[in-house]
């Protein structure tokens, strides 16, 4: 199980299984901070996932994730309703 974090999109991915490899994305929600700030706020809720950040030297995003996420109609809709209230406030 792998805790994303792609710009400011966090998901959780899970694969199915090793002999089927498909991925299934859940969208967790939006966060701004430090990279630091991510670990210490999603590590208690999630110790035994695998943290992966977009652009990180030590936790790189796998491509596959990344494009996971990219191509998530659900997280279009999500990113989409945050980006008209962060307009509207």
């Amino acid at each position: 199980m792998i805790i994303a974090r792609y710009n400011n999109i966090v998901c959780e991915v899970n694969q199915t299984s090793k002999l089927n490899p498909t991925r299934r994305i859940r969208f967790i929600g939006f966060f701004q901070g430090t990279d630091e700030m991510f670990i210490a706020k999603y590590k208690p809720q999630f110790p035994n996932h695998t943290f992966q950040i977009f652009l990180h030297k030590r936790k790189p995003l796998y491509k596959s994730v990344r494009t996971l996420i990219e191509t998530s109609g659900e997280i279009k809709s999500q990113l989409r309703e945050y980006n008209l209230n962060k307009l509207l406030d």
